[in-house]
């Protein structure tokens, strides 16, 4: 069995499978996106509700539907085996540890790999390959070759943070358009101004009427019973002595 052909240094690189590229979102649809995560309302666990002024239109509900998340599924498809060979091959090539090898290690090595990666997107496992040779995930040993498990521990997490970036995607597709309710025109009752110009006039008369209502009419004289007893008496003396000419 001999080396991978990457080890040799001489080699065409050219002929190695080209690794899938995830379409890029537009920087206007990015920023369309953030508008809408901003207005959008929590209804429930993973449930939104959107007023239909900010809610995606029918252009770009059907662009994000029809072309872009095919394109990402696309793109999130499984490599060949010959694609996955050279992607691993590759990685293989970084460790110092496995150049030392024999031929016969360094292919068991990659072998076992792919057994472990090959139902995760071709994408994905690239992706793990370059965070791993970065350091990028906290419980890896740094420095030393993966076992089987461990990358594909790698892989399962970046690809489960890839599809996590379509989340504004998938929640603005989903969330719930409330249409507004069209104004309620409101009809006076019979008999009432149909116009402001009528309820003003209305008004006037009305503040006119009030200031020229008659009161309720007042006694000229004033009733006995209203009065004590003893007051009637002594008002009663009173008119006995004036006819009297009695003095006050």
């Amino acid at each position: 069995m001999n080396l991978p052909s990457i080890w040799n240094q001489s080699s065409d690189l050219s002929r190695l499978a080209e690794v899938p590229r995830l379409p890029r979102l537009p920087i206007a649809m990015v920023e369309r996106l953030k508008e809408i995560d901003g207005a959008m309302s929590k209804e429930g666990w993973g449930r939104y509700s959107i007023s239909e002024a900010a809610a995606l239109t029918d252009d770009e509900r059907a662009w994000l539907v029809d072309d872009y998340l095919p394109a990402f599924e696309r793109q999130m498809a499984s490599g060949t085996s010959d694609a996955l060979d050279d992607r691993l091959d590759r990685f293989a090539f970084g460790f110092g540890q496995l150049r030392n090898l024999d031929a016969a290690a360094v292919r068991g090595t990659v072998l076992n790999w792919r057994e472990a990666v090959e139902e995760f997107p071709l994408l994905a496992v690239d992706q793990a390959c370059k965070s791993w040779n970065a350091g990028r995930f906290a419980w890896q040993k740094t420095g030393l070759v993966p076992n089987p498990d461990e990358l594909a521990r790698a892989v399962r997490e970046t690809e489960a943070r890839m599809r996590a970036d379509l989340r504004p995607i998938r929640d603005a597709l989903a969330a719930k358009v409330i249409t507004a309710a069209p104004p309620q025109q409101m009809l006076p009752a019979p008999g009432r101004p149909c116009t402001v110009a009528d309820a003003v006039a209305e008004l006037r008369a009305s503040i006119v009427a009030s200031t020229t209502m008659p009161g309720p009419e007042r006694d000229p004289q004033p009733k006995p019973e209203r009065y004590s007893k003893g007051y009637l008496a002594d008002l009663e003396a009173r008119r006995a002595r004036r006819e009297a000419g009695t003095t006050l």
